[in-house]
């Protein structure tokens, strides 16, 4: 984790690690980025026997 200046952080960015429970990435996300709202999705889950 890195701390960056206010002024380089971007509306869309998650701010907090916690916003990160329960979700998955849609795409790479490259070491030292910034994590945006748009690159995560929530994680989906499958009842056992459920007909995918």
């Amino acid at each position: 984790m890195a701390i960056l200046p206010a002024n380089q952080v971007k509306n869309n960015c998650i701010l907090k690690k916690e916003e990160l429970i329960g979700k998955v990435t849609k795409r790479r996300i490259m070491s030292g980025k910034m994590i945006k709202e748009n690159d995560i999705e929530m994680t989906q889950l499958i009842k056992r026997g459920k007909l995918l």
